[in-house]
């Protein structure tokens, strides 16, 4: 596959097939990493095809940690990991398949979200994100281009993807390795210091911010990432844009409590499914009451593409 990649011409004419899925097309370019559409040729379902040259991974592992945690992932608004396939050159990870692509794409078409569509959303990431704590696993890289639309419509549907920096941290366990995009990445790890899962929240506050205003709270226009990191470190939240006139003061409130630049003082999962900003657009019987998600259970993943058929 890697060979016939260098030759877009010759890639479109030839079919390739990657166990029982056949890839169409290109459809993502990483780093270390390309993303085709496939489709599963018995069950006709379309998937997203991972490909990642093995002479590209590093000697941290990071990928067995990525699969390895995907695995154990079965949540309707987490990307669904269906299996890993090994070849001598390359590896693919197959995956659900997201229609509508990216926040990022979304925002190029539409400025912003309208503040419903927003909370939507971020009931959706939250509870994703509550699930993947309690399973101790910190996800460290929550940002637009990682959570997928899966349509577009007034009720948007999202999956968050991409767990290649994930880690597990127990209750009380800290890291101290840096990570992330400088723009998503909280004071505390910014500043060398040991940190929990609580960096979620701040990636939280950060894509809330960017997806009600159109604008990241902290940056530079010359992408100076020490400016941005002493913004992150020392910078008040900047409500002064003129969209932030007509947001509501409760999802100030949230922004604003996501991105407390003390970790102790920040805002906990338990504390945001309590949050008034999340329960703004409920239904008026449902607002009183704790905000709780159906789980997707592993029998209704597998259903989608069976073992007996990969």
């Amino acid at each position: 596959l890697s060979e016939i990649m260098k030759d877009e011409d010759i890639f479109y004419q030839v079919e390739i097939r990657i166990g029982p899925f056949k890839i169409l097309n290109q459809i993502g370019k990483g780093k270390f990493s390309s993303v085709f559409l496939g489709i599963h040729e018995e069950t006709q379902q379309k998937v997203a095809i991972k490909q990642i040259n093995k002479s590209e991974l590093n000697t941290d592992n990071l990928l067995i940690k990525e699969i390895n945690i995907q695995k154990i992932l079965f949540h309707p608004y987490l990307t669904q990991m269906y299996c890993v396939i090994e070849k001598t050159e390359n590896i693919f990870i197959i995956t659900e398949y997201c229609s509508k692509g990216d926040i990022i794409s979304y925002l190029l078409e539409n400025d912003t979200f309208d503040e419903s569509s927003a909370c939507k959303i971020f009931q959706q990431i939250i509870s994703s994100l509550e699930y993947l704590h309690k399973n101790n696993i910190c996800h460290r890289d929550i940002k637009p281009e990682n959570i997928l639309l899966s349509n577009n419509s007034v009720n948007f549907n999202i999956k968050l993807i991409d767990f290649g920096l994930g880690i597990i941290l127990g209750p009380n366990e800290k890291s101290e390795q840096p990570f992330g995009t400088v723009s998503y990445v909280s004071p505390e790890v910014l500043s060398g210091d040991k940190y929990d899962k609580s960096v979620d929240i701040w990636c939280i506050g950060i894509l809330s911010y960017f997806m009600l205003s159109g604008k990241l709270p902290y940056d530079d226009p010359d992408d100076n990432e020490n400016e941005i990191a002493r913004q992150t470190i020392n910078e008040p939240v900047p409500f002064i844009e003129d969209k932030w006139n007509i947001i509501s003061d409760e999802a100030k409130d949230f922004v604003k409590r996501c991105l407390e630049k003390d970790p102790k003082k920040r805002i906990n999962i338990k504390e945001i499914l309590k949050h008034k900003w999340l329960k703004k657009y409920l239904p008026e019987e449902q607002k009183n009451k704790e905000l709780k998600f159906e789980r997707l259970s592993s029998s209704e993943i597998l259903r989608i593409i069976t073992p007996n058929s990969i």
